[in-house]
């Protein structure tokens, strides 16, 4: 587990350890989770009243919260989405991942939070922007106001794609800073194709934190779809405000 903490909020990054089934959760809800050995940890070490999570999909929309009573209760993986947004202390919003990229959002003037699952197909939708419109219209962010961080995630020096990746994801400037070739060989970066995304919408490179960027395909530690070949298990990112 990787942890990230600060005084107003903190994020962690699972690992292995904390590894879930989501199908085999759904039966949880916000509060009856931290029954769960792969949940527990994350209130204890965070401090949560309520963690909640989406059923992800694998594009560019999600949920903000903004009453806490609202999730503790509610089914885990119901509601489809592949982000999550509060302004609610000890409210953990958590995403899960096998390669895919949590995105982790915090708003120090506003104190508002957020997490996104962004997958190549969410990426090239603009989820990691979604998020920040989203943070605007509903709570006032202000850009300049915002960090980013990324997690583990399939990086250039594993993740190959192919012809028919490249015919999906296009030729733009994004995709051209993102991808690689060595030989006949390409490879692709899901956390800078996002930052590329993020620079373009009007963020500096300072507010994008690559320290907890580890590639979950040659990091035993981590879930990882491809190298696991289509595993169910995933590993699971948490922010909350304190």
């Amino acid at each position: 587990m990787i942890i990230h903490d600060e005084s107003l909020f903190s994020i962690c990054f699972g690992d292995r350890d904390q590894q879930i089934e989501p199908t085999r959760c759904k039966s949880l809800t916000g509060t009856s989770l931290f029954a769960e050995k792969s949940f527990s940890i994350f209130q204890e070490l965070m401090d949560l009243s309520a963690l909640t999570f989406l059923h992800q999909v694998h594009k560019a929309d999600g949920k903000i919260v903004k009453d806490i009573k609202a999730v503790e209760d509610t089914p885990l993986f119901f509601q489809d989405g592949d982000y999550l947004i509060t302004d609610q202390p000890t409210l953990g919003l958590g995403i899960v991942t096998a390669d895919c990229l949590p995105i982790v959002y915090f708003d120090r003037v506003k104190r508002v939070v957020g997490v996104a699952h962004a997958g190549w197909k969410g990426s090239v939708a603009g989820i990691a922007t979604n998020v920040v419109a989203a943070l605007q219209k509903e709570f006032l962010s202000e850009k300049k106001d915002i960090e980013i961080f990324f997690g583990p995630a399939a990086k250039r020096c594993c993740y190959e794609v192919d012809e028919s990746f490249l015919k999906k994801v296009g030729t733009n400037l994004h995709v051209q800073r993102a991808l690689f070739k060595t030989n006949d060989t390409y490879s692709f970066d899901l956390a800078l194709y996002n930052a590329s995304k993020l620079i373009s919408f009007g963020f500096s490179p300072q507010q994008l934190v690559f320290d907890y960027n580890v590639c979950t395909l040659c990091n035993d530690n981590f879930c990882s779809y491809r190298r696991q070949e289509g595993a169910s298990a995933r590993q699971i990112t948490v922010i909350s405000l304190k």
